[in-house]
């Protein structure tokens, strides 16, 4: 369910500002399923820091822990394409993390 809507709501961005994916194909040279990660990527993160997918802070939903899975395979799509070193990788999963445990 969460790779579903994360989806959709990508697709619905990229279709509403496609100035970004442009961007990133285009002028950047990223492939299109890099780009479509990092949207994704993007779109879990809001969410997950929203609070709206915890039973309290620190506690995801099962919608929410859908979404952290999701959020780290995208993470691991742009590390093994090089979008993504260890160091950013790392800190995107941190940073996450510790927004999890705050928000709820």
């Amino acid at each position: 369910m969460a790779l579903h809507d994360a989806l959709s709501a990508s697709r619905f961005l990229i279709a509403r500002n496609p100035n970004a994916s442009r961007q990133l194909l285009v002028e950047m040279g990223w492939c299109p399923l890099d780009a479509a990660a990092l949207f994704v990527l993007q779109y879990c993160r809001r969410e997950l820091e929203s609070g709206r997918h915890h039973v309290c802070p620190g506690v995801l939903m099962e919608k929410g822990k859908g979404y952290r899975l999701v959020f780290g395979a995208c993470v691991d799509c742009l590390s093994k394409a090089g979008r993504y070193d260890g160091v950013r990788a790392k800190l995107e999963r941190d940073t996450l993390a510790e927004a999890i445990q705050q928000v709820g």
